[in-house]
């Protein structure tokens, strides 16, 4: 396809920046972006891997999966949802058992025997990796079926009914009960499933974590015993890497108070903010390179000429100019996710005929994505605060400028209505003031302004401290033409 040719009507969208939910992107292999935190989750460096919606996390648990083979590993995806825990809640009622558990030990050993149960039971279903007689004699007997939540609900079942783990390898003994066969038969299998376990490498990758999660002490301590579990199967199995996906907001509520965090050197957060947003935008240049068939960008001038190709070169606003990468990253957190979003906006409401867009759709599509993206903060952060929408919109028309000093963030937020102060979800109890500053940076709405450097900033993930005399803020840039055209 001729880049400088095509009409911008022509433009496949989907195609060109691929599917919102990485798991459905079937062409993710072809615009990947390797940064150097991929390497370490894929070498077994990082066993727990945080990030904020949109960061990328699906991303990387898809390319992991996808390449393991050529690693010489066998991938094991699990992924819950809602609807699973329903059925694992529904699971134990009717064994006279309830989900209400308020313990990490019980959920990591729950957890350890569901990982191993789940790398034989999907070696077993995808993998040539046991005999053929003894696949048919489960398979007749239903063994092989997919009901991951029943999986869990019966290693659950047997923690909270007093299993202990057995076995060469720690397992909890496999119930082979209903399979109604003799002991000989039975033993077999149990030689073929600890086999198949000894005798093979695997990265298991645990995704969707956030899904079925609300802030309660039940679910908290699944999270923490499966950090546990974890930690226990990567000692006891030198052929087995464990990775699991896990926004950093849960990772706040669960880690506060739990020495099971000291330790950090496992846990990475995937930040996009490397010098000049190298890989930010060699993300979008890989998709434009991809869709219109040309060379993947080594270069970094490769980069710029695949974005001037389709967008302007430059924009001009408030009266100074701005390189027009830079102008529409910095509106993003720097997330792929949001990104992405906002490129296709641009050329879906594009007016021109052919390629590179027109600069002045800017400011339309700009208003439109900064609408979304503070419905997409709102809807992030559902299961965690009430009211954190009426907060954030109380500062519309509060003040002429954009920079907050913290007395004048304090003096605003003990000056709102009950409906528009921010309540946490999990007590529903109030934030008090210093808390609601401490909330709106942590989420992005705020950003630090630099006290040494003019004109720079730092998000939440970069410096966590306040000082509540002088520490000075400005409201996010993502948020701003919303705010500026009500």
């Amino acid at each position: 396809m001729d880049l400088i040719k095509t009409k911008v009507t022509e433009i496949d969208l989907a195609k060109l920046f691929g599917k919102d939910r990485a798991q459905e992107d079937i062409n993710l292999q072809y615009y990947f972006v390797k940064t150097r935190q991929y390497s370490e989750i894929q070498n077994g460096a990082k066993e727990l891997v945080l990030g904020r919606k949109g960061s990328g996390k699906s991303a990387f648990f898809s390319m992991l999966k996808n390449e393991a083979p050529s690693n010489g590993e066998i991938p094991i995806a699990i992924a819950f949802d809602g609807e699973d825990f329903v059925h694992i809640e529904n699971a134990l009622k009717a064994n006279q058992v309830s989900f209400d558990v308020n313990d990490d030990f019980k959920f990591s050993l729950a957890w350890r025997d569901f990982i191993v149960s789940e790398i034989i039971y999907q070696s077993v279903a995808e993998q040539d990796k046991i005999d053929s007689q003894i696949k048919k004699i489960l398979s007749d007997a239903g063994y092989i079926k997919p009901n991951k939540w029943k999986r869990f609900a019966d290693s659950l079942l047997s923690v909270l009914k007093g299993a202990r783990l057995k076995g060469e390898y720690g397992e909890i003994d496999f119930d082979l009960s209903s399979l109604h066969l003799d002991e000989g038969n039975k033993l077999a299998i149990k030689e073929s499933f600890n086999a198949i376990v000894k005798n093979n490498k695997f990265i298991v990758l645990i995704d969707n974590l956030d899904e079925p999660w609300v802030n309660s002490n039940t679910m908290n301590s699944w999270l923490r015993g499966l950090i546990f579990a974890i930690r226990q199967i990567k000692r006891d199995y030198n052929n087995i890497k464990i990775v699991a996906f896990l926004r950093s907001d849960i990772y706040d509520v669960i880690s506060r108070g739990s020495d099971l965090f000291d330790s950090k050197s496992e846990i990475t957060t995937l930040t996009w903010d490397d010098n000049n947003f190298l890989n930010l935008r060699k993300l979008i240049a890989m998709r434009i390179a991809y869709y219109f068939g040309l060379p993947s960008p080594n270069t970094l001038p490769d980069i710029s000429t695949l974005w001037n190709n389709l967008f302007p070169q430059t924009i001009r606003y408030g009266g100074r100019s701005d390189e027009f990468w830079h102008y529409i990253i910095i509106r993003t957190f720097q997330r792929p996710r949001e990104l992405l979003q906002f490129c296709r906006l641009l050329i879906e409401e594009s007016q021109k005929t052919y390629l590179p867009i027109e600069d002045s759709i800017v400011s339309p599509v700009e208003l439109k994505y900064s609408n979304w993206k503070e419905s997409d903060l709102i809807g992030e952060y559902s299961k965690t605060y009430r009211n954190l929408g009426e907060c954030i919109d109380s500062f519309i028309g509060a003040k002429r400028t954009w920079d907050w000093t913290c007395p004048e963030l304090l003096k605003h937020l003990n000056g709102l209505k009950e409906n528009e102060t921010i309540f946490y979800l999990s007590t529903n109890t109030q934030a008090t003031a210093k808390e609601a500053v401490i909330i709106l940076y942590r989420i992005g709405f705020l950003r630090k302004v630099s006290a040494s450097h003019f004109d720079r900033y730092k998000m939440y993930h970069q410096d966590t401290s306040i000082n509540f005399v002088s520490s000075r803020f400005d409201i996010h840039p993502a948020f701003r033409k919303r705010f500026t055209n009500q």
